[in-house]
């Protein structure tokens, strides 16, 4: 399959579209780089969140987080809740990019602040 943009070949193959030089569309000198940078950018900036599957877990349940544990009680239940949804429904959902990791560290900052302002 071929097209024309501006007046350059364009080459298809697959899901890569190449100039007429064999070089993926939009690439420039740098753009290695600049690519890795953006990536990076939006892996860790949902909302200050990995990804928008660990930032939908803190604002659903990180209000009645006190310590770490309640992170561990959450992913045990989010992970039965699934498991007993349709089989379809599952299909819709990656329980496993949930970064649960930062979660209990978020968790462990707010036990610390509760702490230290005495509203343990």
């Amino acid at each position: 399959m071929r097209s024309v943009l501006h007046g350059l070949q364009i080459k298809r193959y697959g899901h890569l579209s190449r100039n007429a030089f064999g070089r993926p569309l939009g690439w420039h000198p740098g753009a290695d780089e600049t690519a890795k940078l953006k990536t990076t950018e939006i892996e860790m900036n949902y909302n200050g969140w990995q990804n928008r599957e660990t930032w939908l877990v803190n604002v659903w349940f990180g209000d009645s987080w006190e310590c770490g544990s309640d992170v561990d009680n959450t992913k045990e239940f989010l992970e039965d809740s699934i498991y007993e949804l349709p089989a379809w429904i599952q299909d819709f959902i990656d329980e496993t990019v949930i970064d649960w990791d930062a979660l209990k560290e978020h968790a462990a900052i707010i036990e610390k602040e509760r702490q230290e302002s005495g509203s343990v």
